[in-house]
Formats: C-alpha cells, sequence, structure tokens
C-alpha cells in the first residue's frame, strides 16, 4: 500500500471510530445544553429573588428609621409636657394647653391609624421584614440550584473528555436533583 492509500484507510477507520461515538457524545452534548440553559434560568431567578431582598430590606430600615424618629419625638414631647406640668406656671391656660397638646402629640406619635404611628410602623416593619426573609431564603436555595447545575455541566464536559460514562450519569442525577432543588425554592416549598 502506498501512503495515500492508509491515508485513506486511517481516515476511514477514524471516521467510523468517531460514528461509534457519536451517539454518547451528542446526547453528553445536549445534556450540557439543558444544563447550561436551567442554570441560567436559574441564575437570572436567583438575581430576581435577590432585588426583591434588597428591596424590601431598604423598606424594611427606612420602617424601622421613621419608627425611632417617631419614638425620639414622642419621648421629647412626653418629657417636655412633664417638664411645663411641674413647673410653676402649670396651672395658666396657655401653659396647660401647651402640656395638653404634647401629651395628645406624643399620644399619636404613639399610635395614628390612618397616618402611620409607631404602633402601625412596627407592624409594617415586621411584616416586611417577613418579606425580606423569604425572598433571601428564595435566593439562597436558588443560587445553590444554580451551582449544582454548573458542576453538572463542568461533569457532563469531563463525561465527553474522559468518555466514563459514570461521569455522565453522575452529571444527569446532579442536573436532575439541582434543577428539582431549584424549582422548589424557586415556588418557596422548601
Amino acid at each position: 500500500m502506498d501512503n495515500v492509500e492508509l491515508a485513506q484507510e486511517g481516515i476511514e477507520k477514524a471516521h467510523g471510530h468517531a460514528h461509534a461515538e457519536v451517539p454518547w457524545n451528542k446526547r453528553a452534548a445536549i445534556l450540557i445544553a439543558i444544563l447550561a440553559a436551567l442554570a441560567v434560568i436559574v441564575e437570572m431567578s436567583g438575581n430576581d429573588a435577590q432585588t426583591a431582598f434588597l428591596t424590601h430590606h431598604v423598606s424594611v430600615v427606612d420602617t424601622w428609621a421613621e419608627y425611632q424618629a417617631k419614638s425620639t419625638r414622642r419621648v421629647i414631647l412626653a418629657e417636655a409636657a412633664d417638664v411645663l406640668a411641674s413647673g410653676a406656671g402649670a396651672t395658666d391656660p396657655a401653659i396647660r394647653s401647651r402640656i395638653d397638646k404634647a401629651r395628645s402629640e406624643a399620644a399619636r406619635m404613639q399610635s395614628d391609624p390612618g397616618k402611620g404611628g409607631m404602633t402601625q410602623l412596627r407592624q409594617r416593619a415586621l411584616a416586611e421584614e417577613k418579606v425580606r426573609d423569604h425572598e433571601l431564603h428564595r435566593h439562597e436555595g436558588l443560587e445553590r440550584g444554580a451551582r449544582g447545575l454548573q458542576i453538572a455541566v463542568v461533569l457532563s464536559g469531563l463525561a465527553i473528555v474522559t468518555g466514563a460514562f459514570w461521569l455522565f450519569a453522575a452529571a444527569g442525577l446532579l442536573g436532575a436533583a439541582s434543577a428539582a432543588y431549584a424549582l422548589l425554592a424557586g415556588l418557596s416549598l422548601i
């Protein structure tokens, strides 16, 4: 045989050998594509949950700051009323009016159903904290799912390179488990 025939025979053998591996490699490539797409979707959902967490966190901080400001004003008003009431002119109608106004304003700071007194602000802040914490939990669950999917993609690629079917199977199992975990986390079922 001459060199051309040997080269052609080598190409045919290589082509035939490649054909024998193509179905398995195609399945692994399809698995990689599916896992990568799921990882992107899960990451995007995790980012949405993180954004919601940050939004609610800012709302919680703002609400507690408003609560603290009203608490400080309430204490100042109550103390001013007490100081005025303990003075020598406490019986004077003008001073009495200022005392009553300060105590009334202090009571309004504590509870003002239409405007948001301290009681209402506290309830609102606690409710926002629950939503914030829920979104943080969702974000963390989705991040775990995304990381599992990314590891499954790496295992799939490694399975192609090494030809180890057990890596391909492990990648499929890890990918399925990670996708299920991310779905449950995204739906707040875990």
